[in-house]
């Protein structure tokens, strides 16, 4: 067997032991307290994908309460324990919104759902199976706003001569524009992390990922007027290719109908 063959028998086996140290804490835990409404793994180890340092990351639901976090060894394996209150975790599926909405939504489609009696969670995952139109169009507008502040402090910066600085809000503005591609597809981000995994599987208008790219691997010391004017001109470039993709499926009025009631 190959050592790429033994690493992920290796990392197979610490998957198998981290959810059982998982199901192992969720019993006691479900021993120990009459107010548990649901217990999930979610994060890596639900979705399978590992290294040699994660650990379990259990959300348990309770009736009341405050958010409250523990962390418990169980037969080697660190198990991250995350008590939420069950109206504090609705209301923030009702109420975040943007890339945190969306990995919120991820984790809970991804989970392992080991104690669910009421049909709760079972139930969500059916809801949100498909990105709801409404978020969608909700988060996609938060991301093309914040597209815009940074847009302006580069235009503050430039006129003030620093340069530097703009290139720093540039490439704010480029991840802000990554994660509008998210609602834009009607896809979850499923983590910060994941963001430059799953762009290549998203429709985008031609050059803009990599012109966000462009923006991200540049320089952001000793920056001239000159690549400052590029800087200026790349971002115009990709907010008008996404405005324009968000505008033909509906996501942003026509120009015409700004201010107009929906």
């Amino acid at each position: 067997m190959t050592c790429q063959g033994q690493a992920l028998n290796s990392l197979a086996e610490r998957l198998k032991e981290l959810r059982e140290a998982g199901r192992r804490v969720c019993e006691k835990i479900l021993r120990e307290r009459g107010d548990v409404v649901a217990v999930l793994v979610v994060g890596s180890v639900a979705r399978g994908d590992i290294h040699e340092g994660s650990d379990v990351d259990l959300c348990v639901l309770v009736e009341s309460g405050y958010a409250v976090r523990e962390e418990l060894i169980e037969g080697g394996c660190v198990v991250d324990v995350s008590y939420a209150p069950l109206n504090l975790w609705m209301e923030r599926l009702r109420r975040d919104v943007g890339s945190m909405w969306e990995i919120n939504v991820s984790n809970i489609l991804d989970s392992i759902v080991l104690y669910d009696p009421r049909g709760l969670v079972d139930r969500i995952k059916r809801e949100l199976s498909r990105y709801p139109e409404e978020k969608r169009r909700e988060n996609f507008l938060h991301h093309f706003y914040m597209m815009g502040w940074h847009e302006n402090s580069v235009k503050h910066y430039y006129a003030r001569g620093s340069y530097d600085f703009a290139a720093i809000f540039s490439k704010l503005f480029a991840l802000e524009s990554l994660r509008a591609l998210f609602p834009l597809n009607g896809v979850y981000l499923r983590g910060d992390k994941y963001i430059f995994d799953q762009i290549g599987s998203l429709r985008a208008p031609p050059g803009f990922i990599e012109g966000c790219m462009s923006l991200l691997w540049f320089k952001a010391r000793g920056v001239t007027r000159e690549e400052a004017g590029w800087i200026m001109s790349t971002i115009s470039t990709l907010r008008r290719a996404i405005e324009a993709e968000a505008r033909s499926l509906g996501l942003l009025p026509a120009p015409h109908q700004l201010g107009q009631p929906r």
